[in-house]
Parts: structure tokens; sequence; C-alpha cells
């Protein structure tokens, strides 16, 4: 079977069929098509890894856990955008000295 029926047929993306496929965990060959041809008829396939994010307190459903578990949240996401958008300014701020500094050069 093809390797996006695989991936289809156990629920996985077809990404993670192709990095298992490129660990060895899935036996199969490719053709010179570049087709990955899925040789293994198991029923489990390979496990893979689940995340557990252990940000919100379950075992209490307090209010204000719940209130510091999600300010929590928001803090990381905005903690990352600023740094995302701190890297495009250091881009661009980058890429203006180089023009200056060409246009420098050219005179």
């Amino acid at each position: 079977m093809k390797l996006s029926q695989y991936a289809k047929k156990y629920g996985i993306s077809h990404r993670t069929a192709f990095r298992w496929w490129q660990n060895g965990q899935i036996k199969g060959f490719q053709k010179p098509s570049g087709t990955i041809i899925v040789t293994e008829a198991e029923d489990d396939p390979p496990q893979a890894r689940k995340v557990v994010s252990p940000v919100v307190n379950l075992a209490e459903n307090n209010r204000e856990d719940l209130l510091q578990d999600l300010s929590s949240i928001v803090y990381s996401v905005c903690a990352r955008l600023y740094g995302q958008r701190r890297a495009k300014r250091k881009k661009a701020l980058i890429g203006k000295i180089l023009a200056e500094t060409e246009a420098g050069e050219q005179a």
C-alpha cells in the first residue's frame, strides 16, 4: 500500500508516516518514480508521541487557579509574539544597514 494510504488508514499525517519510514519504523521501499510502498502488514503502527501540557490544573476547579493558568498562557503567547516581532525588526534594521553600506561603497 502507498505511504499516503497507510497514513490515512492509521489516522496520522503523511509527514509523520514519512518520518517513520525514514527512521525504519515502517518497512517499505521507494519506487524509481518516488512513490513509497509500505510492505509491512501490521495491525498496530508505531506509536506517536503525545504531548501533554500540564498548564491547566484539573484536580481542583478553583477559579483563582484557572485564572492564573489562563494568564500564564496569555503571557507565554505574548512573549513569543513579541520575540518574533523583535526578530523581524532586527532583520529589517540589518537589511537597511547593509543597503546603506552598499550604497556608500558604490559612491
